[in-house]
């Protein structure tokens, strides 16, 4: 009996703001989808078109917890400047 199955092996990498096509130049083929960043992996990971929602809730869980986001950064910094 052959099996069918689809297998796909992914690896997430964080881009920070670097455009992919430069970055990866020659090192993946970008046309057929070796690559996915952003838009393109979440959609993929979630087997539809997530992203804008996604986004929303990051954005909504961000206001709601933005005093206690912007204490954990002033820990941070001072940790970071006592180091120094």
């Amino acid at each position: 009996m052959e099996d069918l199955r689809k297998i796909e092996c992914l690896v997430d990498l964080i881009v920070g703001g670097v455009d992919k096509r430069w970055t990866l130049k020659g090192l993946y083929d970008l046309d057929r989808g070796e690559i996915l960043v952003g838009e393109e992996f979440w959609n993929f990971v979630a087997n539809d078109e997530i992203y804008d929602e996604l986004l929303d809730v990051f954005q909504e869980a961000g206001n709601e917890l933005r005093e206690e986001i912007d204490r954990k950064f002033v820990q941070f910094r001072t940790r970071s400047d006592q180091n120094e």
